[in-house]
């Protein structure tokens, strides 16, 4: 029983949120990129590598994250007003990518949708998140406002 509590402990820290909070670990969504570094106490700092920007967002900020034995590195993701608008946390060893898919199917079960390629995402209620797994290209886990399956949160 120790063991499975020891097993199972680290599992429900890392992957979930509050559910008084529909956010990731210390940010807020729609955050402003100062705000992201005030709250993470000086771990996110700038990010200067452009090609972590995915399309017309901007990976502004990085800081290292831990969580179940893994270390990754956190992007923090912002649109052209300085919102922030996910995370994406990328293991640091891309070995590590097999351990993380089975600790996110061991957390949160059957994914709702899947993908080519081990795409795998959740609209995960408690946490008010979504959140996807992809093996494609590299190993990543983002987090994102929940938005309803198959409905654009924009016009």
């Amino acid at each position: 029983m120790n063991r499975l509590f020891l097993f199972l402990a680290p599992i429900i820290v890392f992957f979930t949120t509050s559910a008084a909070h529909a956010d990731w670990q210390y940010t807020t969504w729609g955050s402003s990129a100062d705000e992201v570094m005030a709250a993470s106490s000086g771990a996110a700092q700038e990010n200067s590598d452009r090609g972590k920007d995915p399309g017309d967002f901007i990976a502004t900020l990085v800081a290292p994250y831990q969580g179940l034995g893994y270390d990754f590195d956190a992007y923090f993701i912002f649109d052209q007003a300085d919102r922030l608008q996910y995370v994406d946390l990328e293991p640091r060893n891309s070995l590590d990518c097999e351990g993380i898919r089975s600790a996110i199917l061991n957390s949160y079960g059957k994914p709702e949708q899947t993908g080519s390629f081990g795409l795998m995402k959740w609209w995960h209620q408690p946490s008010e998140n979504v959140v996807v797994f992809s093996e494609i290209i590299e190993c990543k886990i983002r987090y994102m406002q929940l938005s309803e399956p198959g409905v654009d949160s924009g016009l």
